[in-house]
């Protein structure tokens, strides 16, 4: 499974569990939420962020299995202490939990450099160690209770479910097509990441003393997390292209040179950051353009596919 949302692949791995295909719940997730500190940085995460909008659609898709055990108006330690019961109580059953990427020696990346919230399956305890399975960073083993309580109390945000893999179901087609329908149409306009970014780019065209261009580097360093998201359009079509015995692999191409145009960004903002390279700015409105572009197309392509796949398995 692609690294498209960590919350998501968590959830994906209850469904895994239960024998359910996980595509459907991504259904959206290529415009996931995302939020703009005051000082203009892109962040995949904030206290106004929440998976209630996941859940409810995970619920609508494929049933009752998820229950929330942590309390978002109750204090750190109280909610370590129900997560420690919620393990204990049940041993056999996956634990949906948001920790700090900080603690998490993992992935190497982050652990002791940098405070990252990112959710991860906890799936019992042996000798004392936490089994953890992070199928955002294809990973799984034995971490320390010391890690992992640290992660807990440190992350600055939180969450956490109780997976019941055998209460869930299949995804009805009905439902699968009228939530692609309402979620493919909405369009976010200027409030979608190419235009969140072009808007970002702007501000340091327009107003440079408070948005100076060496802190456009800072402003985009969570771009690569936040362009994982659009792998959710691959996993569309393929759900869609599969039932119609369809190959995907041109537009599973298409798909990773999006990706990999997101990347190229990426490395033009930080060239551009640079003392002396602000005349290149019209490079990055270029590249943001083009990825508008990119997109709109790929989405065409997945609507196509959609309207094909309906007459045959949701009318």
């Amino acid at each position: 499974m692609k690294q498209a949302h960590c919350f998501l692949n968590g959830l994906g791995y209850g469904l895994e569990q239960a024998g359910w295909d996980e595509r459907p719940l991504y259904i959206g997730a290529w415009d996931a939420p995302f939020s703009v500190t005051e000082d203009g940085k892109l962040t995949y995460f904030s206290a106004d962020i929440t998976p209630s909008e996941y859940l409810q659609l995970f619920t609508r898709l494929y049933g009752e299995g998820a229950v929330e055990w942590y309390d978002y108006g109750a204090e750190k330690l109280i909610n370590l202490k129900k997560f420690l019961e919620v393990l204990r109580r049940h041993p056999e059953l996956p634990v949906l939990v948001q920790l700090d990427l900080f603690h998490m020696p993992y992935q190497k990346r982050t652990f002791q450099t940098m405070h990252q919230p990112h959710f991860v399956i906890v799936h019992g305890m042996r000798g004392g160690q936490f089994m953890v399975y992070d199928r955002y960073f294809e990973w799984e083993g034995l971490v320390a209770a010391s890690h992992v309580h640290d992660a807990f109390l440190s992350n600055e945000l939180g969450g956490g479910l109780l997976l019941h893999p055998e209460w869930l179901h299949a995804p009805d087609a009905h439902e699968v097509a009228r939530i692609f329908e309402d979620t493919i149409e909405t369009d976010p306009g200027e409030w979608s990441l190419t235009g969140t970014v072009r808007r970002r780019i702007m501000q340091t065209v327009e107003s440079p003393d408070m948005y100076p261009p060496g802190a456009l580097k800072d402003a985009v360093s969570q771009l690569g997390i936040l362009a994982k998201r659009k792998y959710s359009y691959g996993l569309l079509y393929q759900y869609f292209s599969e039932a119609l015995n369809q190959g995907t692999e041109l537009y599973q191409e298409q798909l990773e040179g999006f990706i990999r145009m997101w990347s190229t960004l990426a490395y033009l903002v930080i060239r551009t950051s640079m003392p002396g390279r602000t005349g290149e700015i019209g490079l990055l409105v270029d590249k943001v353009e083009q990825l508008h572009r990119t997109e709109q197309q790929l989405k065409e392509e997945l609507t196509d596919v959609y309207h094909r796949w309906k007459p045959r398995f949701a009318c």
